[in-house]
């Protein structure tokens, strides 16, 4: 957003940050990001997982370990 209109018309109503990221989440034109957020809203993590699985194939990544690895920085 380059005019600072815009985001003023964008932060109206929103009360905490988690809401303006989902609003510019919801307000990107990529279809694989809209379809993401449907998703998320629907609560289908099977869906969100399939859809990584395929990113990281596509990108010649192993889903599995990367996981693994993101998941050990909570431990």
């Amino acid at each position: 957003m380059k005019n600072p209109m815009q985001m003023m018309n964008f932060l109206k109503g929103v009360k905490n940050p988690k809401d303006a990221v989902i609003n510019m989440i919801k307000s990107n034109n990529n279809p694989m990001v809209k379809n993401l957020v449907e998703m998320a809203e629907k609560g289908d993590n099977k869906g969100i997982e399939t859809f990584a699985r395929n990113m990281f194939k596509e990108q010649g990544r192993d889903f599995d370990s990367e996981i693994k690895q993101f998941m050990n920085n909570f431990k």
